[in-house]
């Protein structure tokens, strides 16, 4: 897993999703730090227009989804000196737990292929409804986001 500061996020990025987008440091053929600040701008400005103020601070998820055992976070280790290793399931629940109330927002990119609900916390979630979930949350079409995306406010908002 690499950790990558982007203006007021830090994205927790799965190695083998890393070496995929970030091919030239692109994704979606523009440069990855200018598509993840586009991103959480467009966030920003969706958010506040549903009633949320724009998050301070924001701690990301970006990785592969799995249903295997819910709503877990799959990352493929590559083999090192020829020897395979088992891929590594995390649920994403542990992930949320451990930056939860630490953050203002928490983004959680893995496609959700169960349509696993999760629970709110004391920072706002926003996760995905199903699969494709990064074309979702990089989408500036709000619409889309309605149908894609679900946002848990915080507890007591």
């Amino acid at each position: 897993m690499k950790t990558l500061e982007v203006g007021n996020a830090i994205i927790d990025v799965t190695d083998d999703v890393f070496a995929r987008v970030s091919h030239g440091g692109r994704l979606l053929r523009i440069p990855l730090r200018e598509q993840y600040e586009r991103t959480f701008n467009n966030l920003a400005i969706y958010l506040e227009a549903r009633g949320f103020p724009a998050p301070n601070s924001v701690r990301v998820l970006h990785g592969h989804g799995t249903p295997h055992g819910g709503y877990t976070l799959y990352e493929k280790h590559s083999s090192l000196m020829g020897i395979r290793k088992s891929p590594r399931y995390t649920p994403i629940a542990t992930w949320i737990e451990t930056h939860d109330g630490h953050y203002d927002a928490l983004y959680v990119f893995p496609c959700n292929e169960a349509n696993v609900t999760l629970n709110p916390g004391k920072s706002l979630i926003m996760y995905p409804k199903g699969e494709w979930a990064i074309g979702s949350f990089t989408s500036e079409f709000p619409e889309y986001l309605d149908r894609h995306v679900k946002i848990l406010p915080p507890l007591g908002f």
